[in-house]
């Protein structure tokens, strides 16, 4: 009995404190502190998911990882000017002319496969465009890069207009220059046909026909 009454008798420390909260004299101390923090703090609902520190440390670190991965994908991308494919309405040229006609033979052919020694009108090689496009323009050149590096007359690159053909890797590849820095090409296997900047490569030399 004796232990019995010791169990549910309070204790004289813990009369003190709920007689120095029920009369609003809170002080800092080691029993008001704890009380007064357990009265602050909201008690859990049926679903309230209460979180360890280490378990809330483990979700910051999940998100920042998150964010981290959205940022190196999205620096990854390039600007959409830059991803954009340039569309025979935005070549500017001569209307008219056999410069335009030969232009708008090569830009017809978008998205043709490439095919080693093909000159058209399905499939094509670098020359074989060039060749296929000035023909259509009523315009003969030479049926390889290096005939048609060695045909026309030279052009200087600050002097380039459309319909100049463009040579690449010392003569063995050739594209067809439309204007605003850009050229039609017919590159290599599993490559279409496209535009690309004409500073894509390095370039070798520039002809007129």
């Amino acid at each position: 009995m004796a232990k019995h009454r010791l169990q549910t008798q309070p204790s004289r420390g813990a009369t003190a404190a709920r007689g120095a909260l029920a009369a609003g004299a809170v002080t800092i101390g080691s029993l008001a502190a704890p009380a007064a923090i357990a009265a602050a703090a909201p008690a859990p609902g049926p679903h309230t998911q209460e979180l360890s520190a280490q378990q809330i440390a483990k979700k910051k670190i999940k998100h920042v990882k998150d964010v981290k991965a959205v940022k190196r994908v999205v620096k990854k991308r390039k600007p959409l000017a830059e991803r954009a494919v340039i569309t025979p309405r935005a070549v500017t040229v001569t209307a008219g002319s056999v410069q335009a006609r030969a232009v708008q033979a090569a830009l017809s052919r978008l998205g043709a496969p490439y095919s080693y020694g093909a000159a058209g009108p399905n499939a094509f090689d670098c020359s074989g465009l060039v060749q296929w496009s000035m023909k259509q323009a009523g315009i003969r050149v030479p049926r390889d890069s290096w005939g048609q590096l060695g045909g026309g007359r030279p052009v200087a690159l600050n002097e380039l207009q459309p319909g100049d053909i463009i040579i690449y890797n010392g003569g063995s590849h050739a594209a067809l220059y439309i204007g605003g820095g850009k050229v039609v090409q017919s590159m290599t296997y599993g490559v279409p046909v496209k535009v690309t900047p004409l500073d894509a490569m390095r370039v070798y030399a520039a002809r007129r026909y």
